[in-house]
């Protein structure tokens, strides 16, 4: 059965409000979706990664709205360990939620894969 990739490559923040609307649009597709029975991947690349911080800190503003939405889907969440370890700074972040790193260190995860296999692919 095909599913769904969701990649979220937006950068959180109070001065992003745009972008924190597509966080929470990413989400809520993500349970939606999952809740009719669908595959469901979310993924976190590029600044994206840095909501894995974000998320883990439930004093910011946004996170203390929307964490409990984070919380329905971070099982089928991942982070790019490059973008998260190398490049953004929110490995701690992505420890403290459980969110699993894929990808390795030396280069940037793909979703090549699952697209190939026929999953659809959201950015947001």
């Amino acid at each position: 059965m095909a599913g769904h990739v969701i990649v979220v490559m937006s950068p959180p923040g109070e001065a992003n409000p745009g972008d924190q609307g597509r966080m929470v649009h990413a989400m809520t597709l993500a349970r939606d979706l999952r809740a009719a029975g669908q595959s469901v991947a979310v993924y976190f690349h590029g600044v994206g990664a840095r909501w894995l911080a974000a998320m883990a800190d439930r004093n910011d503003p946004f996170t203390r709205h929307y964490g409990a939405l984070f919380d329905q889907i971070r099982d089928i969440a991942a982070g790019c360990e490059f973008c998260v370890t190398n490049r953004f700074g929110a490995t701690e972040g992505a420890k403290r939620l459980g969110v699993e790193l894929v990808g390795g260190l030396e280069e940037h995860h793909s979703v090549a894969a699952r697209l190939v296999e026929g999953d659809q692919l959201h950015t947001f």
